[in-house]
């Protein structure tokens, strides 16, 4: 069965287990660097919102004869039950700018991948990446979700792109926003205290948000990247570990400085090609943070 029709027997279970005051769509998703997700939603007479329950992962598991098209469907329904029972949106929260803008939040995406999707947006060039922005919204329980902004919203509130970038530099620069961490910490804390010291040693540190989602954006936080500098004793690498972090290492000698940036430069290669989702890799190069300017620039 192809995913058209996979996608249709989805579609045709739920419509048949919930009943007509349920509106079942199923769409395509634009991702990060030319993905393309699929996503089934589920909507009751009268909701402003539905979670999108992303499919495509359940289709590889039915090529692969792990689950069946009941087990899907049961699944989907039981996401739909678990992320939508008595939830309820603030449309305000949209239509005015005052109220949106504490909740104004930065994406770091590579340029070149993304070309289609930033003709729609507003943005901010940076090196190889663009900054686009997003609106986090509460979602059921404790979750969050993202909704980005494009131009109609700057239409909308009559507000333009500076206005944008310049409440998003504010939020990403409050305490507690950006979290800097030693690799070592990070290591003994999931291993425990028997890890090998050469492990505690590691001169890399982590960069991202205190969230965790979308933290490579802290490349615009200045005082965090200061501190790093100081941390790190001068100069330092900046690996694009996913649009979700960074990886900071110290520069070694000046005359080695092109050959270490190259030998990370191919490891980062490396790692995207092999372990980071398609959607969430930010860029194949590496960055250098100069200490005297508080300047990045590409490094290799």
């Amino acid at each position: 069965m192809d995913l058209q029709d996979f996608i249709k027997e989805i579609l045709k279970g739920i419509k048949a287990a919930l009943g007509k005051e349920y509106r079942i769509t199923a769409e395509d998703i634009p991702k990060n660097n030319g993905v393309i997700l699929r996503v089934v939603t589920i909507r009751l007479q009268g909701e402003q919102i539905a979670p999108c329950i992303y499919i495509d992962n359940f289709y590889k598991e039915y090529q692969m004869g792990k689950i069946g098209i009941v087990d899907v469907i049961e699944e989907i329904l039981y996401l739909y039950l678990e992320n939508s029972s008595g939830y309820t949106f603030d449309m305000d929260f949209l239509q005015d700018y005052n109220k949106a803008r504490p909740n104004l939040q930065g994406r770091l995406i590579h340029t070149g991948k993304n070309q289609k999707l930033l003709e729609a947006l507003p943005h901010r060039d940076f090196l190889d990446l663009s900054l686009i922005y997003l609106l986090e919204v509460a979602g059921p329980g404790k979750s969050t979700g993202h909704i980005r902004v494009s131009r109609e919203h700057l239409e909308y509130w009559g507000v333009g792109e500076q206005c944008l970038y310049e409440a998003v530099i504010r939020n990403i620069a409050e305490p507690g926003n950006g979290v800097l961490q030693s690799m070592g910490t990070i290591l003994e804390q999931m291993a425990g205290p028997g890890i090998g010291a050469g492990a505690l040693e590691c001169p890399a540190y982590i960069l991202t948000n205190g969230n965790h989602q979308n933290g490579a954006v802290q490349m615009f936080n200045k005082q965090m990247l200061k501190s790093a500098a100081q941390i790190l004793d001068g100069d330092f690498l900046l690996l694009p570990s996913s649009v979700h972090e960074l990886i900071l290492m110290p520069m070694e000698q000046e005359e080695e400085e092109g050959a270490q940036a190259r030998q990370f430069a191919a490891m980062v290669q490396e790692v995207n090609d092999t372990q980071v989702e398609e959607d969430e890799i930010l860029s194949y190069h590496v960055y250098r943070y100069c200490r005297e300017t508080e300047e990045i620039v590409i490094a290799a």
